[in-house]
């Protein structure tokens, strides 16, 4: 019977291993108080030429005045990574306008619970929290793309975002985050805060197809639970005859 309890076990730790194993972390970067017209970049690890990988940012802002009316642009600029659905364009620039950028109470990317364990345990980077003096003032603005690897590129390859102007606003913090394979439900997250989401048909059929994954895997459990029910039950009768 303990056998067999064990033998359970060791199945089930491997069916939430395995589905731990589905996203992969390859790399994450974070920085605080940044000014404008600098890059702030965070470096891939070699990548095959037929993998895909995603790419997270995620922004904390603070408006310096209460009135908080601004223009905000983030660009982004790959290095030996290709957008997946534009390989031609070199970089990608998210122009928007305060009222568009979502105010937040909670705004710490600790909220992001799945993706912090998943980057910690990947990466071994200590997950930081930027601080603001006056949470009516928060922002949060994120996006999240699709990349391919350049062919035939030579050097590093990284990820760089930039703030060319920053004004009546301060950016406290910007998180980096590459990975490869399924995105968590915080990735998904992140992509919904895009001020630039004009078609909100893509976030639905993300979130659904997000829901489809989360069945799927819910039904796994359950089977595991029947089957362990039935094992424990068959056990038990052997012991008693």
């Amino acid at each position: 019977m303990g056998k067999l309890l064990l033998l359970i076990f060791t199945l089930v730790c491997s069916g939430w291993s395995q589905a731990q194993d589905a996203t992969k972390i390859l790399a994450f970067n974070q920085y605080f108080d940044l000014i404008d017209q600098q890059k702030y970049e965070v470096v891939l690890p070699e990548i095959a030429a037929s993998d895909q990988v995603w790419s997270a940012v995620y922004v904390v802002l603070q408006d310096k005045t209460a009135s908080g009316h601004y223009f905000l642009d983030l660009q982004l600029l790959p290095q030996g990574i290709l957008f997946k659905n534009n390989p031609a364009l070199q970089k990608d620039s998210l122009q928007v306008e305060s009222d568009q950028i979502a105010r937040v109470q909670k705004y710490s990317f600790k909220e992001f619970e799945e993706l912090n364990k998943l980057i910690e345990k990947q990466t071994s980077a200590e997950i930081k929290d930027t601080q603001i003096f006056d949470t009516t003032r928060a922002r949060v603005m994120g996006r999240v793309d699709e990349w391919v690897p350049q062919y035939n590129h030579n050097g590093q390859s990284e990820l760089s975002v930039q703030f060319p102007q920053l004004e009546d606003v301060e950016v406290k913090a910007v998180y980096l985050i590459v990975g490869q394979g399924e995105k968590p439900n915080d990735i998904e997250k992140i992509a919904a805060l895009n001020p630039a989401h004009k078609f909100q048909g893509n976030v639905a059929q993300n979130t659904a197809k997000n829901e489809a994954r989360r069945s799927i895997f819910e039904a796994r459990w359950l089977i595991w639970g029947v089957i362990l029910c039935a094992m424990i039950y068959l056990g038990w009768n052997k012991t008693r005859g």
